[in-house]
């Protein structure tokens, strides 16, 4: 809340610079001409009934727009944790069960890399290389579309369910 009232501009900015009483006009009916603390007060009791207001992009209220997404966030995590459990699991026995090779020293690499990058930093990676090979889908909702976010969320997963499994037959 204080960050996003620390940062320059707000959602009328970009009703732009002609706009400027209108904008004016929309942010005093959204209440943002009051002090900050009035309008924290506003919106954590608001917010404890789960009550967070209308949306000032789609004009409609946030819980409508919630309850779509959390199905497919559900979804998306469900899946991701599939795939790290199918990949890690095994992942795990090969390098706890083997001497060291050239199998165990890629996947342990892969791990401590995957552990150490930030998975924004793997998602984009993802990103790139799938959008530069050709592999993305079209822009849409299918299953298509969950490839690269599945795997960008699956794989640091998949290299601590690795690793967890390798300190345990350490």
């Amino acid at each position: 809340f204080v960050l996003v009232h620390l940062a320059p501009g707000d959602h009328f900015t970009d009703f732009g610079p002609d706009a400027a009483k209108r904008a004016q006009a929309e942010r005093i009916d959204a209440g943002f001409d009051r002090p900050v603390i009035v309008q924290y007060a506003s919106w954590l009791s608001r917010a404890i009934l789960l009550d967070f207001g209308t949306s000032l992009k789609f004009q409609r209220p946030v819980r409508e727009l919630v309850a779509p997404r959390t199905v497919n966030t559900l979804v998306l995590g469900l899946c991701a944790l599939v795939l790290a459990t199918l990949v890690g699991i095994p992942s795990g026995v090969v390098t706890g069960t083997r001497d060291a090779g050239l199998l165990c020293s890629s996947i342990r690499a892969a791990s401590s890399a995957l552990i150490a990058l930030p998975p924004l930093v793997v998602a984009l990676a993802l990103m790139a290389g799938t959008a530069r090979a050709g592999w993305l889908p079209p822009p849409g909702v299918g299953l298509s579309n969950m490839f690269v976010p599945v795997i960008a969320l699956a794989l640091p997963i998949a290299a601590l369910i690795g690793r967890a499994g390798l300190s345990l037959t350490a």
